[in-house]
């Protein structure tokens, strides 16, 4: 089953592959709206309630499968050490790349559909998106000429400034700004106490400007590293810092366009905790909402691990075995799924501190 999804030497398993992410992706809104009913029958009270929190639980694994197929996809098409990697693995991989941010990417649909007030239309675009895109890829796919095997063919330059930018992200913004939605587990008000106290920081005049444009170098300067490893052969950290900073580029995508030209251009909505998190209607009770759930999950899991796939390249540079360097990635990257996980269940309205 695993070595179907590797392109290599065979020219026809690529379009299988490009089939089955195409299939992934299109199916993910659908799964969605089945997590999403299911929840409603599970708080109904009725008799199906049982079934109900079933399908919670199957769907939402569902869901969270489609992002982790593409990143399977990616590591089986990752190269023979010592191999030169074929085209078709390398449009596999790019592939299963586009596809691992389809939780931000159908957000970002849903966005946009929303500033141009065209209610209804998610699925259509998302749907024609997909059929269009790995059609053209699946017509053009033969024209791919052969790559030689290269470690990093990145110029180091730009792989130092996306480093140091996202050292600066982290520290000055990104670590305060995670922190303050953890504290939403404990009860909002004293998220938002602490959300007033960094605004001030954050929402300055002289330094909001400077934020958006390091965020916006960052998406810039990592799809640029990104297209150049994809040609490398890699191994599962290297899957796992390029996966997770194509989501995360999605992600901001999709976070930028709905902060500043949804929420607070077109609609004039303050970006706080109630927008976060949906009210009234909450983020598992609400159809549009619910797409938001395994879109922030991910995102800050991802953050999470694409730092620690980078310390950990940093730590080998500087003679750190690779044991010991790939287990405190490995322990840094659990950390950030149990921090991705206790935001959100602050944002879905668990709340110890009540």
């Amino acid at each position: 089953m695993l070595s179907a999804l590797s392109a290599r030497d065979q020219l026809p398993r690529l379009l299988g592959i490009y089939a089955a992410l195409a299939g992934a992706a299109i199916i993910y809104p659908w799964l969605l709206a089945g997590f999403h009913a299911s929840g409603r029958s599970a708080v109904s009270g009725g008799p199906d309630r049982i079934f109900g929190w079933a399908g919670v639980a199957l769907f939402l694994i569902a869901v969270f499968a489609v992002p982790a197929f593409a990143v399977l996809v990616a590591i089986q098409n990752n190269g023979l050490p010592g191999k030169a990697l074929l085209p078709e693995e390398i449009a596999a991989r790019r592939a299963a790349h586009l596809v691992v941010a389809a939780p931000p990417l159908f957000t970002f649909t849903g966005v946009v559909v929303a500033i141009f007030d065209l209610p209804g239309l998610g699925i259509l675009p998302w749907t024609i998106g997909w059929l269009a895109i790995f059609g053209v890829l699946g017509f053009l796919h033969r024209r791919a000429a052969p790559v030689l095997f290269v470690e990093s063919a990145s110029p180091p330059s730009l792989r130092m400034a996306h480093g140091i930018s996202a050292a600066l992200i982290i520290l000055f913004f990104l670590a305060p700004h995670l922190a303050n939605h953890a504290v939403g587990l404990w009860t909002p008000d004293v998220h938002k106490a602490v959300m007033n106290v960094l605004r001030s920081w954050y929402r300055a005049p002289w330094f909001q400007p400077l934020l958006v444009v390091a965020v916006l170098f960052q998406v810039c300067s990592g799809l640029v590293l990104l297209w150049h490893k994809t040609r490398a052969r890699s191994e599962a950290f290297g899957t796992l810092q390029t996966m997770s900073g194509a989501y995360l580029a999605a992600f901001l995508a999709s976070h930028l366009t709905a902060a500043f030209i949804l929420a607070r251009w077109k609609g004039g909505i303050d970006t706080n905790w109630d927008w976060a998190v949906g009210n009234p209607a909450g983020l598992f009770a609400d159809p549009w909402n619910v797409r938001l759930i395994p879109h922030y999950v991910i995102a800050v899991a991802a953050v999470v691990a694409h730092a620690a796939s980078g310390l950990r390249v940093v730590l080998l540079a500087h003679g750190i075995d690779n044991f010991r360097a790939g287990a405190l990635a490995g322990a840094i990257v659990a950390l950030g799924i149990l921090l991705a996980v206790a935001i959100m269940s602050g944002m879905l309205g668990l709340h110890v501190g009540s």
